[in-house]
């Protein structure tokens, strides 16, 4: 179970350090015009922008495949910049957290201890991400910081390619433009997101979702319940009495 919980801590979103996985990066070929790219990019805005002002509630069911399968219920609610996440096992919650504007609060269950801080307190591990980009990558949304990076068009690898803070990112779209893999690239080490659509539709959410992980193994995501919610969401953490607290940068990712 503590391995369990401890796995949310790689939902930040494409945002873990990687150090393992190795990606050979061939010869790369020419880009497109930068009006070929805008025109992609407003394809995508238009086709998988994340809806403002929207809160949405979906429930996952998560299992990790690493030294064992350890299947996990993975809940997220999200509005605007703001997201609150739960990830329980067996009926049993082991981690919650509630990411605020600049802000974030993790309550692990398990050793009754709360982390709070400032995301740039964590800013040397993590990409300028924010809560609602998160929660675009988990509902299969073009997440709402991509607007503000300078995207290449690699048009015969269906490939765009730009830089967020020290990372390179890649995103290869299917034959119809919707987001079928992420990559984040560090040197010569990456982080992988892959993308299963439905044969219905794919423009709907994704199927599954599979995070390949730092060491080779993966976190497999599929959705069994997303909404949108038509009432405000309320999302809030308050911290539990007996619980020790700590710099947020003690949280062991």
């Amino acid at each position: 179970m503590e391995r369990a919980a401890v796995i949310i801590g790689v939902l930040w979103l494409l945002i873990g350090c990687p150090r393992a996985i190795k990606s050979k990066v061939g010869a790369k070929p020419s880009s497109a015009t930068r009006s070929e790219v805008e025109a992609i990019l407003a394809e995508l805005r238009k086709r998988h922008g994340f809806p403002a002002g929207v809160s949405f509630r979906a429930k996952y069911q998560a299992v990790y495949d690493g030294e064992r399968k350890q299947p996990f219920q993975l809940r997220l609610m999200s509005r605007d910049s703001l997201l609150w996440v739960s990830a329980s096992l067996m009926g049993f919650e082991g981690l919650r957290a509630l990411w605020q504007s600049d802000s974030l609060i993790l309550l692990n269950r398990l050793s009754r201890e709360a982390f709070v801080g400032k995301i740039d307190s964590l800013r040397d591990l993590f990409p300028p991400l924010k809560g609602a980009d998160l929660s675009a990558f988990l509902l299969g949304f073009w997440a709402p910081s991509l607007d503000s990076i300078s995207w290449r068009w690699f048009p015969h690898e269906r490939l765009l390619r730009g830089r967020l803070g020290l990372y390179e990112i890649e995103v290869h779209l299917t034959n119809d433009k919707s987001p079928e893999w992420w990559r984040l690239i560090a040197g010569t080490d990456t982080f992988l997101l892959e993308y299963t659509y439905s044969k219905a539709s794919a423009t709907a959410s994704p199927s599954k979702i599979i995070f390949t992980l730092p060491d080779a193994s993966r976190l497999i995501l599929t959705p069994k319940e997303i909404e949108r919610e038509t009432a405000p969401v309320e999302l809030s953490i308050s911290i539990p009495e007996g619980y020790s607290v700590k710099p947020l940068s003690d949280f062991n990712l």
